[in-house]
């Protein structure tokens, strides 16, 4: 079977909250499985003032935003999360939409193999499409 290999990068952050100018420094807020590799990309592009770690899948509560929200605004940072934790984070509009918070895409790409990737996947699909007609 051939291996593939592929790498991840961050774009440049998006608005969410409160429509502002991103800022540096800024305030990390993450909930992810490895929360150091995003801590550790965020403090090599910004200059990270502090770092809120949680647990992965973790629901944002009001108490645990706004003292957050706080911080960010006394170091007159923008807040920076990742894309998985914006979606949960966006149902929060109450504190969301009166700070400045933003939201890291993620692109995945190919080192190599990208067309041999994607011609052995139509190939797969093109073969079950014509076993079910």
């Amino acid at each position: 079977a051939p291996v593939f290999f592929s790498g991840l990068r961050y774009e440049q952050p998006v608005s969410f909250g409160m429509p502002a100018e991103f800022r540096n420094p800024v305030v990390v807020v993450s909930a992810i499985a490895n929360n150091y590799l995003f801590g550790n990309y965020c403090s090599s592009v910004f200059n990270v003032v502090r770092h809120f770690k949680f647990a992965d899948h973790h629901f944002f509560s009001e108490q645990e935003l706004r003292p957050i929200v706080e911080f960010a605004q006394t170091n007159h940072a923008s807040i920076v999360t990742t894309e998985k934790d914006m979606v949960k984070l966006n149902e929060m509009k109450s504190i969301i939409e009166h700070s400045a918070w933003f939201y890291l895409p993620m692109e995945i790409y190919f080192i190599t193999g990208e067309e041999a990737f994607n011609g052995m996947i139509l190939a797969k699909c093109l073969a079950r499409q014509s076993q079910q007609n």
